[in-house]
C-alpha cells in the first residue's frame, strides 16, 4: 500500500518539524532481582577466570567501556555478589 507508506512518511516528517526535541524512547528490558543476580554472578565468574592482561597471543580477554560497566554494576547489584557462595568457587578466587 504505497499510499499508506507515503502518508506515514509525511506524518513522521510533520512530527519531526513540530516536535524537534522529541526523541524515541529506548525500549527498556525489565529483569527480576534473581535474573540480575545471576547475570552479575556470571560476569563476576568470567572476570575472575580471565586475566586482566593477556599473557600470550591467542589468550582470551574482554574489553569493556568503564562508564557503561559502572552503570551496569549499579543496575545489577554486582558489588553485593560473592562468587564463593556458589559451588566450585572458593574465597581464594578474586572477587572484584
Amino acid at each position: 500500500m504505497p499510499e499508506l507508506d507515503e502518508f506515514i512518511d509525511q506524518l513522521i516528517d510533520s512530527m519531526k518539524k513540530q516536535f524537534p526535541n522529541l526523541k524515541k524512547v529506548k525500549k527498556q528490558i525489565k529483569k527480576s532481582a534473581d535474573e540480575l543476580y545471576q547475570e552479575a554472578l556470571t560476569v563476576k565468574k568470567i572476570l575472575a577466570e580471565t586475566p586482566a592482561i593477556p599473557d600470550k597471543a591467542g589468550d582470551k580477554y574482554h574489553i569493556v567501556a568503564m562508564d557503561w560497566f559502572r552503570k551496569w554494576q549499579s543496575y545489577t547489584g554486582y558489588e553485593k555478589v560473592k562468587i564463593w557462595d556458589t559451588p566450585g568457587m572458593s574465597s581464594d578466587e578474586t572477587d572484584e
